[in-house]
């Protein structure tokens, strides 16, 4: 096998004599090389291991490593690391754990590398030690007590340095009756050697409890870190955790929550991370296990392999790339393999990369430096006049870095920055002094700060300075910033109503605290997306595509004059990743879809029907009316362009006078589209074209998308559905119910709730219930409110209810049970818009489904003509609590003609509306808001790969890292919204179940009539209620039949009725046929994403939030 060579981790200088090295086998021989000549070696015990020098450093070297496994030697490391000279003065030291009453370890930070340093209490020794890369961690002889000196020194190449006075002990054991409880990171797989433990106060002793033995400890003196463990896991056994501070403290904590520790396969896939380029020598890796091998390779031929010295991310070095060869990686673990992960295209080398910035001020003692204007995926160096040498260097992951350095920053150097990649080294950037700072001032915590939060937000800091937070007077976190901002990671959950505050330290200088911050409840925040006219033209129409994209239009926009000239061809798509908005074009002057019908196919094209053929009425259409069309077109996410389709029927020919012009005659202004569990889409109601003999079009009709083609149900039309006043069914509110009946709950002429027995008999309707009890819902105007079909679970077999809003109070209605009647749900909004409201109209209103299952309503206002009565404030249903929240203000009032759609990351994008619902280019609103709901607080849990496709009935895998915790897996159907209705969206539970390793096993529903046809975005959920970011799925027919003529079941009871000379009568027989009809198989159709993943998914997580490296050393030490 060929063996990738290892990393060396400086800085160094000629007083180290020891080497950190990173990457190489457990068992390998390391030979570490001075300008290629020999200087130690060693055999590694672990991939991240310190090895001595048989010959000193020189000051100028270049210290490289190889790695040698049985006869194979790997090249020396292509990435070396210059040796720095001595500092002309040996300065102070900065503390990086805080210093607790009883804590027993300390981990030391910004010393000369190879530097011996002793910590003292006044003058008595407590520990001593060395640093071999700027950072130096020790056990204490003696605990700190309330009252120690705490003193440090450092002795570099011989010479002293100043004495460092540390901060002041703190005394927990007057704060607290016990320790937190600690935190075992999930998951655990079997033969894994190492368990990260988190939320530990620092210096404590940490005992690790496995069922299986042996129990271990270590000292932590950070709040998370990793333990090595031997033997290995063992499959099934369950891992806990305890801190303690002993001694005369006496505190400790409850077990933590045991984890099981699951099968090793499958072995997590490891994504390379973009971008690469030519001649690079680093290729980033996510999705790491500690100790894992790695194995990297190009266009399938194996560059060589290393192992993993972390978990997570890491860099490792390689041969320089070639181009225009894809890398991919995969992991080993105890002889499973993982499948290949995301690969990434090495790109051609750029002309040269530019010049760095380091930011100014530099301060003395200064433990990092920010630098900017970095090419991504190279590797940036920070320079010292005075050693040089670099003094600090990461790999860059973004354009601006904070990158710590050793020794701490020296005043009068003079720091410059040069990074190097794709075979190219930058100019050097221009330098900046280090001064002495005359006053070290409080920072400031930025508010405000909320619950679900686990790291806090400080300004105001003095670059290079180390910024501890405290809650409720609680050392929690610690971070050190090369800029004036820096947000720190707190252990353990923030509190509603705890008090947030921060010091500073730099050099020995403590500033005062901070001004306090209350912690805060988040209930979620708006922001909005570009300028003033973002979205460029009036959002009427809006639908979520499979691609990631939502797809908007507006034909005339509400203007009759760009109706009467043509000029109709408006739409846009935005990109719910980038935000990006495109223009699309390639509708015909005379296709005004402004008031069109749409839903989103089962192969996640839209179809968009019907429009406005006019603004001024005619034939039997009054003179403010509008009249109809009957073009359909399709908008394809497979080449983002509208494609005309068979246009919709006309008005029977019998109907039709011989004066009048049938193909003038049926298509739809104002309908509404819905898909049927068959694929094939209903049309219903409208106004239709000028020489129709009906106001409004009371034909249901079918869009066959095999066919591309229209056809009339039935041989008559339903009386119910009123011809002559039309505004009573405009736009109905309809929905797909899982025994295949399509429910309406905007009332028809005699004034009820209906519902339709697809697929025959156009008047099949039956009575479900009257109109719920305000008078907003029946006021012949359907677009006024908003009905939501909530969600369908299997644990109830998939019972539907449905949400009607807009009114003061909304109501639930349960289909299955509609002689209970209506029943209220409970609003808590006071005092708003107007003071002295109580639970105000919201009329025009947009609901969304939520992935938790709860309805996000939005906009509206008490007076739908006038915006000064808007309700900004969006509110929240909980279908559990049969409840509503409060949510915060938006920016803008949104009325009629606004629209509101559920991202694939769970967010809710949010655009157009008529100012005061006038027409008139003038009065569009064209701001974007996106909002971000409660659960966009606080970590989330990951999808890393799940089936693209899946039918009725049929078992489909997810992964994911958070698999033990993961508490339900939903699907939401991708939607479309226009006047204030979405009637593709549908939220439906799956049953799932645990498989191997992070693999959940679901299962689609086999009924299509509950999971329709067509594009869903699949969430997991956690114990905590967040869900994922959303990933694409087809949900497909599945391959039974769903009518009853071959289910022997469903003949039998005729038979006997039959047999038994039982005539049977009219319900009876209008139910037979309804089963005999049934639904047809759907269309299938290519997939849209062949080769896609979705978009947005959940970046790794850091667990150091300060980007400190994970030291090994003391073999009693927590990692």
């Amino acid at each position: 096998m060929a063996l990738l060579p290892p990393r060396v981790i400086g800085p160094l200088s000629e007083c180290s004599s020891r080497v950190r090295v990173q990457g190489q086998f457990t068992g390998a021989t390391v030979t570490v090389l001075a300008d290629g000549v020999p200087v130690g070696t060693g055999v590694a015990s672990w991939s991240d291991d310190v090895f001595s020098l048989t010959s000193p450093l020189s000051a100028g070297q270049q210290v490289a490593a190889t790695q040698t496994v049985g006869v194979e030697t790997s090249i020396s490391s292509p990435e070396t690391v210059q040796v720095q000279a001595q500092p002309p003065v040996i300065g102070p030291v900065a503390f990086r754990s805080h210093l607790n009453q009883c804590g027993e370890c300390v981990w030391l930070e910004g010393l000369v590398p190879g530097a011996k340093v002793e910590l003292r209490d006044g003058v008595n020794p407590l520990a001593s030690g060395e640093s071999y890369d700027g950072n130096a961690r020790f056990h204490l002889g003696t605990p700190l007590a309330a009252g120690m000196d705490i003193k440090a020194q450092q002795e570099a190449c011989g010479a002293p340095g100043v004495v460092t006075d540390g901060p002041p002990v703190d005394v927990l054991v007057e704060k607290l009756q016990s320790l937190p409880t600690p935190v075992v990171d999930a998951p655990l797989h079997e033969c894994e050697r190492r368990v990260t433990v988190s939320n530990i106060v620092h210096g404590a002793q940490v005992t690790l409890l496995r069922s299986a033995g042996p129990n271990q400890s270590a000292c932590f003196d950070l709040d998370s870190l990793w333990m090595g463990v031997n033997p290995p896991l063992v499959l099934g056994e369950t891992v806990s955790a305890r801190q303690e501070l002993l001694g005369r403290c006496k505190l400790s904590s409850a077990d933590a929550a045991p984890v099981m520790v699951g099968d090793n396969t499958p072995v997590p896939a490891t994504d390379v991370v973009p971008p690469l380029c030519e001649a690079n020598t680093t290729v980033v890796v996510s999705g790491l296990i500690m100790g894992a091998r790695v194995t990297i390779s190009a266009d399938s031929a194996e560059l060589g392999q290393a192992e993993s010295p972390v978990d997570g991310t890491y860099d490792f070095l390689v041969p320089p790339l070639a181009g225009g060869v894809t890398i991919t990686a995969v992991q080993e673990l105890c002889g499973e393999l993982s499948a290949p992960g995301v690969g990434v295209l090495v790109d051609a080398a750029p002309a040269s990369l530019p010049t760095p910035k380091v930011h100014d001020p530099l301060y003395e003692c200064g433990a990092a430096v920010r630098v900017s204007n970095l090419h991504v995926g190279g590797r940036v160096y920070v320079y010292s006049t005075f050693l040089g040498a670099p003094i600090g260097e990461r790999t860059v992951d973004a354009d601006e870095v904070d990158v710590p350095v050793a020794p701490l920053l020296i005043a009068g150097d003079d720091i410059y920055a040069v990074q190097k990649g794709c075979g190219l080294v930058s100019s050097k950037s221009a330098s900046v002094p280090v001064d002495k700072l005359e006053r070290l001032g409080p920072p400031t915590v930025l508010s405000p700060l909320y619950s679900c939060e686990n790291a806090v937000r400080v300004v105001d800091v003095a670059p290079g300075a180390r910024v501890d937070v405290y809650v409720d007077g609680i050392f929690r976190g610690s971070a050190a910033s090369g800029g004036d901002t820096v947000t720190v990671g707190v252990s353990g959950q923030l509190e509603v109503g705890d008090v947030v505050t921060a010091v500073q330290r730099l050099c020995e200088d403590i500033s005062r605290p901070s001004k306090p911050v209350v912690v805060e409840e988040f209930r979620g925040r708006w922001y909005r997306v570009g300028g003033d006219d973002a979205a460029e033209i009036l959002a009427v129409h809006a639908a979520l595509l499979p691609t990631g994209k939502i797809v908007y239009f507006g034909g005339d926009q509400h203007d009759a004059g760009l109706n009467a000239s043509g000029d109709v061809d408006h739409t846009r798509l935005f990109d719910c990743t980038t935000h990006g908005i495109t223009k699309v074009t390639g509708l015909p002057g005379n296709v005004d879809l402004f008031c069109s019908g749409h839903a989103l196919l089962a192969d996640g094209r839209v179809l968009a029907a019907g429009g406005t053929r006019n603004w001024g009425g005619g034939g039997i259409h009054p003179g403010s009316h509008f009249i109809g069309i009957r073009d359909a077109y399709l908008f394809d996410p497979a080449d983002d362009l509208w494609h005309a389709t068979g246009k919709m029927v006309t008005q029977r020919s019998a109907e039709v006078a011989a004066s009048k012009d049938i193909e003038k005659t049926g298509g739809k202004w104002y309908p509404t589209l819905l898909v049927l569990p068959d694929g094939r889409v209903l049309a219903v109601s409208g106004h239709p074209e000028v020489d129709d003999s009906r106001h409004n079009n009371n034909s249901l009709e079918l869009y066959d998308p095999n066919s591309g083609t229209w056809s009339i149900v039935g041989s008559s039309d339903y009386a119910n559905i009123d011809t002559v006043d039309a505004r009573r069914f405009e736009y109905p509110r309809l929905h797909v119910l899982p025994d295949g009946t399509v429910l309406t709950t905007t009332p028809m002429t005699n004034g009820n709730l209906e519902k339709w027995h697809p697929y025959g008999d156009a008047t099949d309707w039956d009575h479900v219930i009257s109109p719920a009890p305000e008078g907003i819902y029946d006021n012949g105007f359907a677009q006024d409110t908003s009905s939501v079909l909530l969600p369908l679970s299997p644990a109830d077999k998939y019972r539907a209810r449905v949400l009607v809003a807009g009114g003061s109070t909304p109501f639930v209605l349960d289909t299955d049970d509609p002689g209970a009647g209506w029943t209220a749900t409970v609003r808590t909004m006071t005092g708003y818009p107007q003071s002295g409201d109580m639970n105000p109209v919201r009329e025009n209103l947009d609901t969304v489904i939520l992935p938790t299952g709860e309805v996000f309503a939005e906009g509206g206002l008490k007076n739908g003509s006038s915006d000064a009565t808007g309700v900004k404030r969006p509110e929240l249903y909980n279908p559990a609590t049969n409840s509503w929240s409060v949510l915060p203000e938006a920016e803008r009032v949104r009325g009629y003609h606004s629209v509101a759609l559920l991202m694939p990351d769970g967010a809710v994008w949010v655009a157009g509306s008529n100012f005061n619902a006038s027409s008139g280019i003038a009065n569009r609103e064209l701001r974007i808001e996106i909002f971000e709901p409660w659960y966009f607080c606080g970590p989330r849990p990951a999808i890393t790969d799940a089936a693209q496709q899946a039918c009725h009935g049929d078992d489909f895998d997810i992964r994911t890292p958070d698999a033990a915790d993961i508490q339900a897996v939903v699907l939401v159907r991708c939607g479309t919204v226009t006047h204030n209705f979405n009637p593709d969206q549908r939220h439906i539970t799956l049953g799932f179940r645990r498989d191997k390793g992070n693999v959940l096993v679901a299962r689609v529903p086999d009924n299509p009539a509950v999971a329709v046809v067509g594009y869903y975005l699949l969430f997991v959920i956690d114990s905590s209620g967040r869900p994922s970011t959303g990933r694409f799925i087809q949900i497909c027919p599945g391959t039974g039949r769903h009518k009853p003529g071959g289910d022997r079941d469903w003949w039998q009871p005729l038979r006997d009725r039959l047999e038994q000379g039982h005539d049977l009568d009219e319900a009876e027989l209008r139910q037979i046929r309804r089963d005999l009809i049934g639904p047809s198989d759907p269309p299938r159709r290519r997939l849209v994403l062949e080769g896609r993943h979705g978009h947005g998914h959940a970046p790794d997580r850091d667990r150091d939030h300060d980007h400190g490296q994970d030291i090994g050393g003391d073999p009693g030490h927590g990692h």
